[in-house]
């Protein structure tokens, strides 16, 4: 059997053409694996901020009604002097 130049420049392009699709099918796989750890990452910052965040209102609820508590004390207290300086009069 005689093998001449085009018929081996032929098998050695099929070869190569196969090492390629199964280094792109490696490269798939690696890629979908790095792909799904960065995203499992970004999910567990995600949580963390939103942590942060349910965390800073329940802060700003509890001032909010810290101050609405002082506001009626100051209003109470507005009217206990002009109660005390109208008697001085």
């Amino acid at each position: 059997m005689n093998v001449g130049v085009p018929e081996i420049a032929l098998i050695v392009s099929g070869l190569s053409a196969l090492a390629a699709l199964v280094a792109m099918g490696r490269n798939v796989r690696s890629d979908t694996a790095t792909e799904a750890k960065n995203l499992a990452t970004i999910n567990a910052k995600l949580g963390s901020i939103q942590a942060g965040v349910d965390e800073i209102k329940s802060d700003v609820r509890q001032i909010r009604s810290e101050v609405s508590n002082h506001a009626e004390r100051l209003v109470k207290l507005e009217i206990k002097v002009a109660s005390l300086e109208g008697d001085k009069k």
